[in-house]
């Protein structure tokens, strides 16, 4: 890649000026949304949310442009740029690129010299390229600036922190401080997830599912519920259609619970309810089995790719380095059978949620992950010594705690099995360390108290 021009990236009259105005009407934004907040001290809160976001998404864009000479982040950039030009050069062809899939033909007959050309692995990759044409949206608003145009992402991405704050709070059965600490606070979720990049997308898209899937149990009637949950379900599907699927059974966990929780006066239904639920998830497993479990995963079509990318990136070290300090190791792993992956279920699972540990955080950008992974064991060995079976009773009454434990054993499967690169880890990982964090964040003294107040059969 050739050298970049930071004048032109970052210190043109029209940069400078975006910026300025943006960064003010997001403070008076803020400033505004937060009169609104009720509650000890939540309008600070949030804003400075907010303003934790803003800074690591400075941090994120300045490190990548000076340390990584602009990354996938540029790369982003520039396909951005090829994709207006052509725009404003002939529209129709704009409109054919945007609303069919990208092929080497389309690349090569709509754009030209005049238009400049996307990245070529931006381009090709569907996934990237929709990221690209989502965002390209925002650069518009901006009238081009790239900072201007984080700082939008981020404030968005805050207001996806805020609102899954909100939903845990709800409950009254965490300690405060944790939770704040976990779902609006962690500098690595801040860094990886609120600058311009696939990540971004994906985790703003899983906080305000959620939020509106939850919004959705208690009034299902809601048009604004339906429309946001169909938009955000839309950009994940786009983005990273395997978090979609890693996030069925949680979601039906949370669906189960919630169900139970509406019938909680009628101790017959929902005796019935909860063994109707247990039968059906007996019924599955007897049906897995019969049906040919090691032919099935085998087979399986994401499991194939999950392999493909988990060889690629352990063995590939010309493409991806050799630094033994940047890559883990889960062993020796026999793809050819189901005990071989079964085994590495659990290296993948601790991967996934604890690392890097401190001392294979070696880069500035992974410092952050390893001081959280090191807080984050502390906090779940106190979560099994400190009253275990009233947190998991806990845990197993709220939808959100169950789709929390879902959701987080299966993306940490996932990261952790298939990135084996640490910087690659950080980033697929980010949006489950908020729901783990609910998870450690229980305090059963308050549960307690919640259940005192409340009839639960």
């Amino acid at each position: 890649m050739k050298e970049l021009d930071y004048y032109q990236f970052f210190f043109t009259p029209i940069d400078i000026l975006s910026t300025l105005i943006l960064l003010s009407a997001v403070v008076i934004w803020a400033h505004l949304k937060s009169n609104s907040i009720t509650g000890p001290g939540e309008a600070r809160i949030y804003r400075w949310n907010v303003f934790h976001k803003l800074f690591f998404s400075f941090v994120f864009a300045v490190y990548y442009i000076a340390v990584f000479k602009g990354g996938d982040t540029y790369s982003y950039w520039q396909a951005m740029d090829a994709l207006e030009n052509l725009m404003f050069y002939n529209f129709g062809d704009f409109w054919e690129v945007i609303t069919n899939e990208p092929t080497m033909e389309r690349l090569h007959g709509y754009f030209s010299y005049r238009t400049g050309y996307p990245p070529r692995f931006i381009y090709i990759e569907e996934e990237s390229f929709f990221v690209a044409k989502v965002i390209l949206i925002f650069r518009l608003i901006t009238f081009d600036s790239y900072l201007a145009t984080t700082f939008i992402l981020a404030f968005i991405m805050a207001n996806a922190s805020w609102k899954i704050y909100v939903l845990a709070r709800e409950t009254g059965i965490f300690r405060r401080e944790l939770l704040i600490m976990f779902v609006l606070f962690l500098p690595s979720v801040a860094f990886w997830s609120s600058g311009i990049s696939k990540d971004t997308i994906v985790y703003i898209s899983i906080m305000n599912m959620i939020y509106y899937l939850n919004r959705l149990l208690r009034s299902p009637f809601k048009l604004k519920s339906w429309l946001m949950l169909v938009l955000f379900t839309f950009l994940i599907y786009n983005t990273r259609p395997f978090i979609l699927y890693a996030m069925l059974i949680p979601l039906v966990l949370m669906y189960a619970v919630g169900l139970i929780n509406k019938i909680k006066d009628f101790a017959l239904l929902r005796i019935a309810t909860k063994g109707l639920v247990v039968l059906a998830v007996i019924g599955l497993g007897i049906y897995v089995f019969n049906s040919n479990l090691e032919e099935m995963l085998l087979s399986n079509h994401s499991l194939e790719e999950a392999i493909t990318a988990q060889q690629d990136f352990q063995h590939n070290t010309e493409t991806y380095g050799g630094d033994d300090g940047k890559r883990y190791s889960l062993g020796d792993v026999d793809f050819t059978s189901i005990s071989g992956l079964v085994k590495a279920v659990p290296a993948s699972i601790v991967a996934g949620l604890y690392r890097p540990f401190l001392w294979e955080a070696v880069s500035p950008s992974l410092i952050f992950n390893g001081v959280e992974s090191m807080v984050l064991i502390f906090m779940t060995l106190w979560f099994f010594i400190s009253k275990p079976l009233l947190r998991i009773e806990a845990i197993s009454r709220h939808e959100l705690l169950m789709f929390s434990v879902g959701f987080v054993l299966i993306i940490a499967f996932m990261a952790g099995f298939t990135s084996i690169l640490f910087g690659v880890l950080v980033r697929i990982r980010a949006p489950l360390l908020p729901f783990l964090g609910l998870l450690l964040s229980i305090d059963w003294k308050l549960y307690l108290e919640k259940r005192a107040t409340t009839v639960i059969t």
